[in-house]
């Protein structure tokens, strides 16, 4: 059916106006890629009848779709075309010569597809192996090069998971050690805390400035410190809703009295003048 239709498509083209009365009934739309000589069309259809047979014997098949043909060798689509070599002459027509040329296309359009053609002394007839043959390499080739672009893809992407992975761990790293850093800060703060309270108690029990106040004052520091120490972390129904963050990040504690000269905890024992 390839055949008859691409001689038909010839037909509809030629100036013969015998073949365009007479032609053949097309079968199945597509034809096949030649561009020839209308002297040549019998000879480059019967060397295409021929290829499309021995495709056909070694278990393959082809097509043809968007004006283009395609050898079909073990499930990789490689084109194919037939064509007269020709020569520009001066009013730019091209002049046919009596050669033919069959163009193997490979996957890459950085390769030059690979030529057989007519010489002095052998024709494209005497190649028809050949080029079955070298259809089955390409087609070979091609399977070998997706494996081995499908195992560097594989690769590519089993290396950016590990980058992804080691990123995110190092992320983890650094959150983690940013939370042991800040607990252990916790810690600190919290002994600072508790061994000011201590001595503060015990400044004033030395002075005999204990009262109930001043005891309800000191347990009143002990709870805030156990709100502070990470091992601990008291509930506290006021701290709680402030950010411990800014609160441990504040070089001096703000006190909306502090330029009044006046705290508890700087001047203890304010009741007695001293």
């Amino acid at each position: 059916p390839l055949i008859i239709d691409t001689k038909e498509k010839f037909r509809q083209r030629s100036e013969n106006q015998y073949l365009k009365k007479n032609p053949y009934k097309s079968k199945i739309r597509e034809t096949l890629d030649l561009y020839v000589s209308e002297n040549m069309l019998d000879r480059a259809l019967s060397i295409f009848d021929t290829i499309i047979k021995g495709l056909i014997f070694r278990g393959h098949s082809i097509k043809c779709k968007d004006n283009q043909t395609y050898a079909i060798v073990d499930g990789e689509e490689i084109q194919i075309r037939l064509t007269n070599s020709s020569n520009r002459c001066d009013n730019n027509n091209n002049i046919f010569s009596g050669e033919l040329q069959f163009y193997i296309y490979h996957s890459s359009s950085f390769h030059s597809p690979t030529l057989v053609h007519d010489t002095a002394y052998t024709k494209i007839e005497d190649k028809i192996i050949s080029i079955v043959a070298y259809l089955e390499i390409e087609a070979d080739n091609r399977k070998t090069e997706r494996i081995e672009a499908e195992e560097r893809e594989k690769r590519r992407k089993e290396e950016e998971r590990k980058r992804e992975e080691f990123e995110e761990e190092k992320r983890k790293e650094l959150e983690d050690f940013k939370d042991l850093l800040y607990s252990a800060e916790r810690f600190r703060k919290t002994n600072i805390l508790r061994e000011y309270i201590n001595a503060f108690e015990n400044h004033a029990i030395e002075d005999g400035e204990t009262d109930d106040e001043l005891l309800a004052k000191i347990q009143w520091a002990r709870e805030k410190a156990d709100w502070l120490d990470p091992f601990i972390a008291k509930k506290d129904n006021y701290l709680n809703s402030y950010d411990m963050d800014r609160i441990l990040q504040a070089a001096v504690p703000e006190r909306s009295y502090r330029n009044s000269g006046y705290s508890f905890w700087t001047k203890p024992y304010w009741k007695k003048k001293r």
